[in-house]
């Protein structure tokens, strides 16, 4: 697995860059809302293993229902493909969300 870095409050994973106001992937702005922006940063710091959608609420301090957090999720992959024809967020049923290693 890859690691994260964080440069001056800039969380940088792959072509994903999170700042506190917004998220760049493959350099552009994607538009995240904040919820999104914690889930992405949720998953970046968390690669290890895959995350349930209540793992992620938890871990993100969202405090999400499961629906929510698919709603996000969904949010954000259909905002990645516009941008680079591919999905930021995997999920493996019964195992969780995971960040897609071809991103």
């Amino acid at each position: 697995m890859d690691k994260f870095e964080i440069i001056e409050d800039i969380l940088q994973y792959k072509h994903l860059s999170i700042f506190k106001n917004k998220v760049i992937y493959l350099g552009y702005d994607i538009g995240a809302t904040k919820t999104e922006r914690a889930i992405l940063q949720t998953l970046i710091q968390n690669t290890k293993s895959p995350l349930s959608a209540e793992e992620l609420s938890s871990l993100s301090g969202l405090e999400m229902t499961k629906e929510n957090v698919t709603y996000h999720i969904s949010s954000i992959n259909h905002k990645a493909k516009l941008i680079g024809n591919r999905i930021l967020i995997k999920n493996i049923v019964k195992k969780g969300y995971f960040l897609n290693e071809e991103m």
